[in-house]
């Protein structure tokens, strides 16, 4: 892994790059073609069906330019192996409350909170990398200080 802030799993460099095959060779020529019927329909200022599908394909192109930034800046990496937390490491930590949480450090593309996964880039995954179990880091949020104790490292 050269650079943490842009590793990324082989499952989540295919999935990106399987999203972005879908959006630019389906979903673009579906928009395409849903807003060339729209216009048949006439007068395109009170058009619903016209709008909906521009607005559509602002926002498929939008996230095709995400998708292609991301895989040009990704590299497909592995987790650190020297005991250190890098993207890939499953982290068990305790907040200033006491209470613990179990997190796995990704890059951007395949963050899914509800799963676990938090971006390398957000500031807990930034106040976690680098660092081993047993250490205490201090991150500053809008809410003011937050300080995690690390309790393991998968």
């Amino acid at each position: 892994m050269t650079d943490a802030k842009r590793a990324i799993s082989p499952e989540g460099m295919a999935r990106a790059e399987a999203e972005l095959r879908d959006r630019c060779d389906v979903r673009r020529p579906e928009i395409v073609a849903a807003i060339k019927a729209a216009r048949e329909h006439g007068d395109l200022k009170e058009n619903a069906e016209y709008h909906a599908a521009r607005e559509e394909q602002g926002h498929n192109e939008a996230r095709i330019r995400v998708l292609e930034h991301h895989l040009a800046t990704a590299e497909v990496g592995e987790s650190a192996s020297d005991g250190s937390i890098g993207v890939g490491s499953r982290v068990s930590y305790r907040d200033g409350d006491g209470r613990v949480s179990e997190v796995t450090l990704v890059h951007p593309l395949e963050a899914a909170l509800a799963e676990g996964k938090i971006s390398a880039e957000s500031p807990v995954g930034r106040a976690l990398l680098g660092t081993r179990a047993g250490q205490r880091v201090t991150l500053t949020t809008p809410r003011g200080e937050k300080r995690l104790e690390i309790l393991a490292i998968d």
